[in-house]
Order: structure tokens, then sequence, then C-alpha cells
């Protein structure tokens, strides 16, 4: 499931850990270990996933074509994990979005939807395929609240910057707001209205 949710930094982060608590790589774990040859192939491409520029272009056509190969791939008696395998593994979270979305579009279920019905005795690679659709989908989120953040300090930056020009005005810090917000009063004199 770690790796389900390991992005290609993570991933790397993964591979380095293990290498230095164990003395030889995850890869080398997970191909001696795992003997299901599709969810071996999946989990190494999870482990090492191909650099962003070298992914696909998401758009419209590609992700209804790949719909419609997984949809071909779960009809009938059994499924054929192959296309699954071959999709995933060379998707990332944009990839994977627009294929959900298309799916959806063009089947009138959920890929996740589809993937819990479908994978019914091979319950390993269900996990890793549904955990890999939530990855993408919280991408998606982790992107926006970077956003978010990064929108949030340039305005703080901005106010930073805002922040000498008002005190050269004669807006620094004694005459700034206090209290009830009113801006502070010289002290000393004969009081007051």
């Amino acid at each position: 499931e770690l790796l389900g949710f390991a992005d290609g930094a993570q991933a790397a982060a993964l591979r380095y850990e293990y290498a230095m608590r164990y003395g030889h790589t995850l890869g080398s774990a997970v191909a001696d270990e795992i003997a299901d040859g599709e969810l071996r192939a999946l989990l190494l491409a999870f482990l090492d996933p191909p650099p962003p520029a070298l992914l696909p272009a998401s758009s419209e056509a590609l992700a209804t074509r790949q719909a419609a190969e997984l949809k071909a791939a779960a009809r009938g008696l059994g499924t054929t994990t192959r296309p699954f395998v071959q999709i995933f593994s060379a998707s990332g979270a944009p990839q994977l979005r627009a294929l959900m979305g298309a799916y959806a579009a063009h089947h009138g279920e959920t890929l996740p939807q589809m993937l819990h019905n479908e994978f019914l005795f091979r319950r390993e690679l269900q996990q890793l395929l549904l955990t890999r659709c939530q990855w993408a989908k919280g991408a998606e989120a982790r992107a926006a609240e970077a956003a978010a953040a990064q929108a949030a300090g340039s305005q703080g930056q901005q106010r930073l910057l805002q922040l000498p020009e008002e005190e050269e005005r004669g807006g620094g810090p004694s005459a700034r707001v206090q209290g009830g917000g009113e801006p502070a009063q010289p002290s000393g004199g004969g009081g007051g209205p």
C-alpha cells in the first residue's frame, strides 16, 4: 500500500532508506519475494516511476482509449490484468485522474467501482490498483493545497515588502491600530474632545 501512494521522490526515498537499512535494494527484495508476475511488475514500476517529463500528456483522447482498453479487459469470464498493469505502470497522477474521469463518463461506473467488482480473486493486485486511484485523487488535492500555500506565501511576502513603505510614510509601528481599532493618539496635552 505504501508504494501505491508514493510519487517519484517518495519512491526514491523509500529505495534509499531500504538499501541503507538492509544492504540490498528494495527492487531486488520485491523481485525475490513477490511470486505474482503482474503484481511484481506493478510494484517495481511504482518503485521507479518514469519522470513526469517522460509521461504522456494527459489528454481526453488517450484517457478514453485507455478506459475502453480496461473495459474490454474486464469483459467476459475473468479479467485480463495485463492492460491494467501496463496503463497504471506508465501513468502519473494527472494521467490516472483523466483515465478515471473518462472511464466514469463512458462506462457508467467509476474505475474504482469496476476494480472492486472485477478483481475478486486477485485481492493484492486489486488493492494496489485501488490505492493508486486514491493516490491520484489525493495528488490533485495536494497540488491545490500547495498552490494555495504558495499564493498565501506570496501575499505574505508582498505584505512584508509593503511594511517598509508604510513606515517611511509615517504609518509605522507606533501609528498602527491599537486595541479598539482606532489609530493611536499621541499622548500628552489636554485631554478629551
